[in-house]
């Protein structure tokens, strides 16, 4: 078992286990949550920032995975596309669609990290208040492959 699994396990409370003390601090239980999962993640507070990056989001898309980097700078720095090439205004990334209580999934991307185009497989999800309105968002990329030729824009 990987050691973030082990380090989750111990944050979490186990059915009919009184424990003393108080809970776990949610903003440790989130970093353990983030740390363990394998593909990039982001998390996005209701003004379009982020708020937590994975390492593996770090990794591969550079330094708009990242706390404070805006959409606007996502926008500029990425150049998100179809896969047609055509450019993606900002209301259809799907972050900025999950910020809007939209769940879109499995959306083609294409984008600029660094020297290299990438295409992603992307899905995004709000994250709800108890009343059901969005309060920010969660977006992810189970898939990225290396585009040979450049970014698909002609």
């Amino acid at each position: 078992m990987p050691s973030a699994d082990r380090s989750i396990r111990k944050l979490l409370p186990r059915p009919g286990v009184r424990r003393e003390g108080r809970p776990p601090d949610a903003r440790l239980v989130l970093e353990a949550l983030l740390s363990s999962v394998p593909i990039p993640l982001t998390v996005w507070n209701e003004k379009a920032v982020v708020s937590h990056a994975n390492e593996a989001a770090r990794e591969l898309l550079g330094p708009v995975a990242t706390p404070c980097a805006t959409a606007d700078h996502w926008m500029r720095t990425l150049e998100p596309r179809t896969l047609s090439g055509l450019r993606l205004p900002l209301e259809d990334l799907p972050v900025m669609r999950a910020l809007q209580g939209e769940s879109p999934s499995l959306v083609d991307l294409c984008v600029r990290a660094g020297e290299e185009s990438l295409q992603l497989q992307t899905s995004a999800k709000p994250i709800l208040d108890q009343r059901g309105r969005p309060r920010g968002a969660l977006f992810w990329s189970p898939t990225a492959k290396r585009r040979p030729g450049g970014d698909g824009s002609s």
